[in-house]
């Protein structure tokens, strides 16, 4: 009898379900062996801010945020600052509050997730008093967008950031309120120019012939400016540039001048001489570097056919700038007494010019050669 049920059918399909179930039981067994112990805590790749909360259960990633937190409050290396050209307003990192539970409650399983923060009305007020009080802010009230900056706090807050600078020109209002005529020149242009000549060949880049300098660049005449504007042409630029960027807080990166200018006395290149040069073996060019947090931009304009002007458009300087020029007379040897001169003598000059830096608190901050300028005395020539 048993050999009879062994061989019928319904053994087979009991057989059969007893295998499958076994099989199933098995998964179930080893997939629990495997992921058992990640029940009840957090998936891979989960974070609260910026604290990792992964394997964690609910409680351990609590104490953990809130750990994270405290550290970060007692950190005195973090840096959470507000500021205008170099000077800036600490904020007070006690102030920010943390709902921790409300972030935990919240967390989805392998996903980044906020970390609740907030700034209170009264702790939103006390930033805005102080920071409009600061020396630094004197006459720029109502310039920038106050609750922008706020959330931007609140946004590096959140990811418990170690270093947190805002810089106020980035929330301005009204740019045409911030921007202001820094500096300006006006210059003679050579007999072989146009003035209109020069801003047209602009035109082809610049409509408006205003051309940017963006913060924390180098600004180069070669990158900038048209191809078509010729070497001499990019050379009466040069030189424009030059007598802008004197009273400002800009470096020269690069500049090449010509030593030899004729008469010292009278040249309008003297103390401002830039030489740049469209050639494959010269190719001097004009550099200067922007490496403040400010955006300028140039604007030329016509005054006259044979005189271009430009001016220099951005936030006015904090600082005093102080520019000092020292001239020394180099005299050449004189012709022998009752020697028949062909051409007459050259007197050489060297041209020193600092820029000196003070800070609003007026100490001084900065000093240093910025442009140095020597021209050889030219000796007469006379008949042998």
């Amino acid at each position: 009898m048993f050999n009879t049920f062994k061989n019928s059918n319904l053994a087979y399909y009991l057989y059969t379900v007893f295998v499958i179930v076994l099989g199933i039981g098995s998964l179930i067994f080893f997939y629990f062996m495997v992921t058992g112990f990640n029940i009840g805590v957090y998936q891979q790749n989960t974070l609260v801010g910026s604290v990792y909360v992964g394997g964690l259960s609910s409680n351990e990633a609590e104490r953990k945020i809130r750990d994270h937190i405290n550290q970060w409050y007692e950190d005195d290396s973090v840096v959470f600052e507000v500021g205008f050209q170099g000077y800036y307003y600490a904020i007070d990192r006690e102030l920010f509050t943390f709902d921790v539970q409300g972030s935990v409650d919240n967390i989805r399983d392998g996903a980044r997730n906020p970390l609740i923060v907030e700034l209170s009305p009264t702790a939103v007020n006390n930033i805005d008093f102080e920071l409009h009080a600061a020396d630094f802010m004197q006459g720029m009230d109502g310039l920038f967008d106050f609750d922008l900056i706020v959330d931007a706090l609140l946004e590096d807050a959140a990811a418990l950031r170690q270093f947190s600078r805002k810089q106020l020109n980035h929330y301005v209002i009204d740019e045409a309120q911030l921007n202001v005529t820094v500096s300006e020149v006006m210059f003679p242009l050579p007999g072989t120019m146009d003035a209109n000549t020069i801003l047209d060949k602009l035109e082809e880049r610049y409509p408006d012939h205003r051309v940017p300098i963006a913060s924390h660049s180098i600004f180069s005449v070669f990158e900038q400016f048209p191809e078509t504007l010729n070497s001499n042409e990019l050379s009466i630029i040069g030189t424009m540039l030059l007598d802008l960027i004197t009273p400002t807080t800009l470096e020269i990166y690069e500049r090449h001048y010509n030593p030899q200018i004729g008469d010292v006395h009278t040249s309008p290149f003297i103390g401002r001489n830039v030489r740049i040069n469209r050639h494959e073996m010269l190719n001097y060019d004009f550099r200067f570097e922007n490496d403040s947090f400010l955006d300028y931009s140039i604007e030329f304009y016509h005054i006259a056919a044979d005189q271009l002007g430009a001016r220099l458009i951005g936030p006015a300087n904090l600082d005093t700038i102080e520019i000092t020029r020292e001239e020394i007379i180099l005299d050449y040897i004189p012709a022998p007494d009752g020697a028949t001169i062909i051409e007459e003598g050259q007197q050489g000059k060297v041209i020193f010019i600092h820029r000196h830096v003070y800070n609003i608190y007026e100490m001084k901050t900065s000093n240093h050669l910025l442009i140095f300028e020597y021209y050889e005395p030219l000796d007469p020539v006379i008949a042998e």
